[in-house]
């Protein structure tokens, strides 16, 4: 390969990997990337010609899967789908310079300086759009959904590079180059609309999984309601009888018979009650069918493991500027987080208020938990977990849904014994 060209290439190749992967590669990541593209393009790309580009892709692939595995399957998709559209638009600039009777061998600094802002915007605003739907829904791909977007990815990869070697043995003729357009533009299609129908069946799934847990986490609210009653009409009907068990303690006097038949058989009836009403009591505020379900199903549970929970809704909450399944998603991330953090502690405690002024809603999630050697300042941000290596993407996601609203913000703050989250969706953007 001429000097000239194996430069390009390379150039081109890392403009592409660093404007569409869902990650920055470091300097060093460049560097070996480079002499992977190096040896690719001088020691196969002399005995193959432009069948290089599939082991290339491939060790290049394996790279990113090695030093990203979070991510794998979204930036080797990025990868090849960046491809197919850098091999269009590398068309489409040769089909310009031929019209104006440019020579590429000559004026290549040309074709540096226009094409590579181009490859970096478009590689750049599919990458963006990527990641947006892939954390915006919950996209549980499965396996053969998986494969069948490989293998046509890298079908339509295939395709391309014998396209591509085929234009470079007949010469990039004006003609030849225009029908390679239209192929690339066919085929590039075709994927496209493929991947799209795909997601978008993922989105609708993940959707209705998501209504589904909506709508169990209402008939456990429901249950609780109809639970109480239950025990509310059966204290009712022994409530005359335990009024005649406790008369009989009064005529003869026996004050220490009455305490102790209190505290064995009227006290623990209390208790239940008081507790089942207190729970429901809570969220009686709460006019959001949706998010009542989740509270009431995550309240019961954090006493069960026992911990001492407060809710505070003051005032009726009737109706909030966001979608009911981004909220809830939040919501329940903030709250299992708040039951697992303060599992550990001595006096486990957690903390639940909305409060509604005029338009806004806020919510406020603080919990006891033990603090540990990390920069909480920095949860949120991929990777950064108080959970242990790979887990924690929750806080992630959460991010990552209130960056599509203008009127949703989220706060951190801590102490040396709580920690403390803060959502306020405001009314108007």
């Amino acid at each position: 390969m001429e000097i000239q060209v194996v430069i390009t290439s390379i150039i081109t190749y890392l403009v592409l990997l660093n404007s569409s992967l869902t990650f920055r590669l470091k300097f060093l990541q460049n560097i070996i990337v480079t002499i992977i593209l190096a040896l690719n393009m001088v020691i196969v790309g002399n005995e193959i010609g432009s069948l290089f580009v599939i082991p290339m892709f491939v060790m290049i692939s394996l790279y990113i899967v090695y030093i990203k595995r979070e991510d794998w399957f979204w930036n080797v998709f990025l990868i090849l789908f960046s491809y197919t559209l850098l091999v269009i638009i590398d068309n489409f600039i040769h089909f310009v310079w031929n019209i104006l009777g440019l020579n590429m061998s000559i004026h290549w600094p040309l074709y540096m300086i226009i094409a590579y802002p181009i490859f970096w915007k478009v590689c750049s605003f599919i990458s963006k759009n990527v990641v947006r739907i892939k954390n915006k829904e919950i996209l549980n791909l499965s396996s053969k959904m998986i494969a069948l977007i490989g293998s046509d990815l890298i079908v339509c990869m295939l395709i391309f590079v014998i396209q591509i070697m085929t234009t470079e043995q007949k010469g990039y003729l004006t003609q030849i180059l225009m029908i390679d357009i239209v192929v690339y533009i066919a085929y590039f299609m075709l994927t496209a609309i493929m991947i799209y129908t795909i997601i978008k069946e993922s989105e609708m799934n993940a959707k209705i999984t998501l209504k589904q847990n909506s709508y169990d986490n209402l008939q456990e609210y429901m249950s609780q309601i109809e639970e109480l009653y239950q025990n509310l009409r059966v204290f009712r009907h022994d409530f005359a009888n335990i009024m005649v068990s406790m008369s009989a303690y009064i005529e003869e006097n026996n004050i220490s018979g009455l305490k102790d038949y209190y505290d064995k058989h009227i006290l623990p009836i209390s208790h239940l009650l008081n507790k089942e009403k207190d729970v429901l009591a809570r969220l009686h505020n709460l006019d959001i069918i949706e998010l009542k379900g989740l509270l009431s199903v995550k309240i019961n549970y954090a006493l069960a493991l026992g911990i001492k929970i407060e809710v505070e809704i003051v005032e009726k909450v009737e109706k909030i500027n966001m979608d009911s399944i981004d909220l809830v998603r939040i919501i329940g991330v903030l709250l299992d987080n708040a039951i697992e953090a303060s599992q550990d502690c001595k006096t486990p405690f957690i903390n639940v208020s909305i409060i509604k002024m005029n338009q806004d809603v806020t919510f406020i999630v603080k919990n006891s938990y033990i603090k540990q050697n990390i920069d909480y300042s920095k949860l949120g941000s991929l990777g950064v977990t108080s959970k242990g290596e790979r887990r924690g993407i929750g806080l992630y996601n959460i991010r990552s849904i209130i960056n599509e609203y203008d009127n949703v913000i989220m706060d951190t703050e801590y102490t040396e014994d709580y920690f403390t989250q803060v959502l306020e969706v405001y009314g108007s953007n």
